[in-house]
């Protein structure tokens, strides 16, 4: 078991995306057919083989990037457990930060002059995993999972309160206490030189796990000019969910490797991935709420015998299945309105890459 304390200066999270892969020159002498390629990674700033590392890793190669059109965050966001990427923000396990960025929140001061709390201190949390890491069938099936727990004694959140000056503001407040649970579990199998499966599945429960009354002035049901006293408006968020986190998550993705004549290859690849309900906001109101959704893409490839013309045809989100990426509250002085951003729609459409050189 993994006990550490974190000061969330930085990631603070188990979770390392990484792009690239080294593969094991003794492995591949030993086997004729396809293994899974060690992975060297410095997550634990030191060089070690991915299996050998004490917290949980997704890896990507190149040619993965490639084989399911990953090009942006919504794209990659479908292939990493316990996972979502905002346009501007990220969350891991429920470890995001408030401005921008991932990983914990350090402190910092809000409107001083103008906001009941001017200052908050960085958020604190002791985080425990456990987790197994197994190869099978000649090192063609891989099959990783863990268990982790994030105890907060402190997590931000971005709240209104009011003011001395007898208006409102909005600040970044300190939860006293908070808790991530959660299981993850990933798995790689090399069916057969050409044919490959793989997928994981998170199931993340979280929770304020202590009293924080917030002011909620997007509250259609107690608009302002109605319910003056600001004060009996505060909503308690103790046992709500994080935001941002959903409770279950999984992927599925298939490849299939077709050679054709004179060493030309068609490669078809399919990914779905289903991605749980989320909050925008901690008073767990549906008008805030994400609904789930599942996204699934195609790709077929096509790649000439000289290995330099290369074209895909592609069809992402088949099934066109619409959600909210971000929902913004509005209050009374804008009519209660909400805003939000959303999924891509269905796509389709031919990419035509050409190799100059060396390559």
């Amino acid at each position: 078991m993994r006990k550490a304390l974190l000061y969330k200066t930085g990631i603070a999270t188990g979770l390392s995306i990484i792009t690239s892969l080294a593969a094991s020159a003794a492995q591949a002498e030993e086997s004729t057919g396809r293994q899974i390629e060690e992975v060297i990674v410095t997550a634990e700033r030191q060089e070690a083989s991915i299996q050998d590392t004490s917290i949980s890793i997704t890896a990507f190669t190149g040619d993965f990037l490639d084989d399911f059109g990953i090009r942006n965050q919504e794209d990659l966001q479908n292939f990493v457990p316990a996972t979502t990427i905002q346009p501007y923000d990220a969350t891991v396990r429920g470890v995001g930060r408030n401005f921008r960025a991932l990983g914990g929140d350090s402190g910092g001061y809000n409107l001083v002059f103008f906001s009941n709390t001017a200052a908050y201190d960085p958020e604190e949390l002791i985080a425990y995993e456990i987790g197994y890491k197994t190869q099978f069938l000649d090192n063609t099936l891989q099959i990783n999972g863990s268990f982790y727990l994030y105890d907060y004694d402190n997590i931000h959140t971005v709240a209104t309160e009011v003011t001395s000056l007898g208006g409102t503001s909005t600040s970044v407040l300190e939860a006293d206490g908070a808790e991530v649970l959660g299981i993850e579990t990933e798995v790689l199998w090399l069916a057969t030189d050409n044919f490959t499966l793989g997928g994981n599945v998170s199931f993340t429960p979280s929770e304020y796990t202590d009293d924080l009354f917030i002011l909620d002035p997007a509250s259609a049901e107690t608009p302002t000019s109605l319910y003056p006293n600001r004060e009996q408006n505060r909503k308690n968020i103790k046992g709500n969910q994080l935001l941002q986190v959903p409770e279950l998550k999984f992927t599925g993705y298939g490849t299939y490797s077709l050679p054709l004549e004179a060493g030309a290859k068609l490669d078809l690849s399919g990914v779905y991935s289903w991605t749980d309900e989320v909050y925008f906001s901690p008073f767990e109101n549906d008008q805030e709420k994400a609904d789930s959704y599942g996204r699934l893409d195609l790709r077929a490839t096509w790649t000439n015998p000289k290995q330099n013309i290369i074209v895909t045809a592609f069809i992402n989100n088949v099934l066109d299945d619409i959600a909210n990426l971000q929902v913004l509250r509005h209050g009374e002085g804008e009519h209660f309105r909400q805003t939000a951003g959303v999924t891509s729609p269905r796509l389709g459409g031919l990419e035509f890459t050409y190799l100059m050189g060396a390559y």
